[in-house]
């Protein structure tokens, strides 16, 4: 009877590190470049990078996305997670975003597509992220 309740106490404890609860704030640099707008399925132009920093709310729980001063008309979701890896996919008909977050290496890559009028446009972010820690 203890080693079957010894079993199950670890199994929850495995189950519990497996999907991670709470929130993570990260701090993210890097670069985003604009796309130029094209029709249909034409991939749109890209200009020069440019350096970028923003601020990630990763609300595990919930698995939704928050970026500061990125104003939406949805939320964004976490659609997967693995040991490795964060994957994002959310949007509506005329929007979407998409992005991986390594949690290992902090690498995240994201493009934010926007339909208007029937041209397509794209702003690709490539960033390096870091947990924020509190001061006090």
């Amino acid at each position: 009877m203890k080693v079957a309740m010894l079993l199950l106490f670890m199994s929850i404890s495995i189950a519990q590190v497996a999907e991670p609860t709470g929130t993570l704030t990260l701090a993210c640099k890097g670069t985003v470049q604009h796309g130029i707008p094209g029709p249909g399925n034409d991939y749109p132009k890209q200009d020069n990078p440019e350096p970028v920093a923003m601020s990630l709310v990763l609300n595990l729980m919930t698995r939704k996305l928050e970026i500061t001063g990125f104003d939406l008309l949805f939320p964004i979701e976490i659609a997967h997670m693995t040991e490795t890896l964060v994957f994002i996919n959310s949007g509506n008909s005329s929007r979407g975003i998409i992005a991986t977050i390594n949690r290992l290496t902090g690498e995240m890559e994201a493009k934010d597509i926007v339909q208007e009028n029937g041209l397509y446009s794209t702003t690709s972010y490539e960033l390096k992220c870091k947990p924020t820690q509190r001061m006090f």
